[in-house]
């Protein structure tokens, strides 16, 4: 939860309010998870970061994100084909794609999508050992593969832009 008062007084008051309320209800509130802070030194909340004047991705979630795909695009895992690859990783794209696209991410998801397509041509090259040939950003989404940006600007937007 997140509560927001316009001093830090007001702040203060309202946590203990709330400390006595859980307390109430036989709850407690977590302190590792629990801060009182400014806009302008931002917080997490959510899987997002709140800043003054934006909101991002939080770092953990990021995190969170890159150790999912690295566990399913992993370059050791047999002759798996690269369709099953891009079928595993689609809906981790889509989900967390999805979940993130509010606030200012389209250069992030733009970085996103090269590392994943990178993940995917370092899969195809270690596993059949083809140097002489990668797939290519058409082909990977011929294959199927989600784009990150494609979440934030579909392509029939994108379309009537131009």
């Amino acid at each position: 939860m997140v509560i927001l008062c316009k001093t830090k007084v007001q702040a203060d008051q309202a946590l203990e309010f709330i400390r006595k309320q859980l307390k109430r209800l036989k709850l407690e509130l977590s302190e590792e998870k629990t801060t009182v802070t400014s806009f302008k030194a931002g917080f997490d909340f959510l899987g997002f970061r709140f800043e003054q004047k934006k909101t991002v991705v939080a770092g953990q979630s990021l995190k969170s994100f890159y150790r999912k795909m690295k566990e399913t695009s992993k370059r050791h895992q047999g002759d798996i084909p690269l369709e099953a690859i891009i079928a595993r990783l689609n809906p981790i794209i889509r989900g967390w794609g999805n979940y993130h696209k509010k606030g200012q991410n389209v250069r992030l998801f733009k970085k996103l999508d090269r590392w994943i397509r990178m993940r995917l041509r370092a899969y195809v090259k270690k596993r059949w050992c083809q140097f002489w040939s990668t797939p290519t950003t058409k082909d990977l989404e011929n294959m199927g593969l989600v784009s990150m940006y494609d979440v934030i600007r579909p392509k029939e937007l994108q379309l009537e832009l131009f």
